[in-house]
């Protein structure tokens, strides 16, 4: 199933890559990259994470954090938050283009090549309607592919990057392997282009998935009231961050927890607040000097490549206790 997962992905890049290559020689790769990627991270940049919006958001996450902490035990400004604050930029000056290149490619290749399997029936309903059925539908596979990547070995490998954070927090979300995330904007954005979703109300999309989890994340003691039983809480994702064993596989839900309740995988104990990490050795910020963490997250990104080529040749991970 992963391989099978890697090939589809790798096909579409290959088809996408194709199609730009088909496109009319007045259009050069500096223009393409310039109107289809530097503008729309240009925009993404500005818009939204350099706004008075996410600066009071970032504040009153903090402040949550202080008065209402899930663990007294956490910090807010810590190391941990200074490592995954470096996460965001990265994924934010580089990810994000690389994203938004795939994305724009998909799209292109499936314009050339599969335009006749698209499906119009949405072109009629109101932007609102598109949009809310869009985030469902990429939020119920958010959740299929989000089991899968705790339930396939290989896919676990680069999943883990994102679950070795000790004390999650408003920046973890961006705590994610390369792998990770060309195969969830793969499966997110598929069905948009079969439903002729144009890229602007893609990335609304993408951009919301991405706000709602600095919440989530945050270490805040709170279920949400009755929204827990709808929404994805900083009480439930931290249960599926959580470090026991009864709570491994459970809570998989991006922004909403009505697939967990459907599927059975929603732990119904909505006041525990366990401590968060994996139960496996992986290199973590802890263990590095200030100035090494700049560098840490290419560390983290090619340290599952490492643990497969062990794995091929037999060689056994090092302990958990080594990271201690």
């Amino acid at each position: 199933m992963a391989w099978l997962l890697g090939l589809v992905v790798a096909g579409g890049g290959l088809y996408a890559v194709n199609s730009l290559t088909e496109q009319s020689a007045a259009v050069t790769l500096a223009e393409f990259f310039a109107n289809h990627v530097a503008t729309p991270a240009r925009d993404l940049l500005h818009g939204i994470i350099l706004t008075k919006q996410f600066a009071f958001f970032f504040t009153l996450t903090a402040l949550l954090a202080v008065v209402l902490p899930a663990t007294r035990k956490e910090r807010f400004f810590s190391k941990s938050l200074l490592q995954d604050f470096i996460w965001f930029v990265y994924q934010h000056m580089f990810l994000w283009i690389m994203v938004g290149t795939y994305v724009t490619w998909m799209k292109a290749g499936f314009d050339n090549h599969f335009s006749h399997l698209a499906i119009d029936t949405l072109q009629t309903w109101p932007l609102w309607a598109k949009l809310v059925f869009g985030l469902l539908l990429v939020d119920l596979l958010d959740w299929a592919q989000h089991m899968l990547m705790h339930k396939v070995p290989v896919l676990w490998k680069f999943h883990k990057v994102h679950h070795s954070q000790r004390e999650i927090n408003f920046f973890t979300n961006y705590r994610t392997h390369v792998i990770d995330d060309l195969t969830f904007n793969f499966v997110s954005v598929l069905p948009f282009v079969f439903l002729s979703f144009e890229i602007p109300q893609i990335w609304v999309i993408l951009v919301i998935q991405k706000w709602h989890p600095l919440l989530i994340h945050a270490n805040i003691r709170t279920n949400l009231g009755p929204l827990k039983y709808v929404l994805v809480t900083p009480q439930s994702h931290r249960v599926h961050h959580s470090l026991q064993p009864e709570h491994h596989d459970k809570n998989y839900g991006c922004v909403f927890a009505i697939w967990d309740q459907m599927f059975g995988t929603q732990v119904r104990d909505y006041d525990v607040y366990p401590e968060t990490g994996i139960n496996e050795y992986f290199p973590l910020e802890q263990d590095y000097k200030w100035w090494q963490m700049p560098f840490l997250p290419i560390l983290q990104n090619l340290y599952p490549f490492k643990e497969i080529g062990q794995q091929i040749v037999g060689k056994r991970p090092p302990e958990p206790e080594a990271q201690r």
